[in-house]
């Protein structure tokens, strides 16, 4: 899959690719919800290239990051697609084997930074 900003890119210069009507759905954590935008609605500002702002129909201007646009639509048809499963972490973990999800654990004498099970501690007697 191209990154969206790959795929805006090309809407944008190409303009056999980028004839018709497109529109993006991005993440809204407000409303907890997908919403669909026409492209025309986007506007970017030069020398910003992570976050891009969006007028919502009562006037408000809203920036979204790039990374939150989950779905593009051509003429109303599906052409690009990077919506999250909707499988629980914890389900997708605990179907791993037991050594692939016990490969890291919490070391506190580090400050709470991961560490690597079966390294050695400094205060190890084995090897140098």
């Amino acid at each position: 899959m191209i990154p969206i900003h790959v795929l805006l890119a090309r809407i944008r210069w190409d303009p056999d690719f980028g004839r018709g009507r497109w529109e993006i759905s991005y993440l809204d954590h407000a409303r907890r919800e997908l919403v669909r935008v026409p492209l025309e609605n986007m506007r970017t500002q030069p020398g910003i290239r992570f976050v891009f702002d969006v007028v919502d129909e009562d006037g408000i201007t809203h920036s979204i990051p790039y990374h939150r646009v989950r779905q593009a639509w051509r003429d109303g048809k599906l052409v690009w697609s990077r919506l999250v499963p909707s499988t629980p972490k914890r389900a997708a973990v605990s179907a791993r084997s037991p050594q692939r999800r016990h490969r890291r654990s919490v070391d506190s004498r580090n400050g709470g930074l991961p560490d690597v099970i079966g390294r050695q501690s400094k205060g190890s007697s084995r090897g140098p």
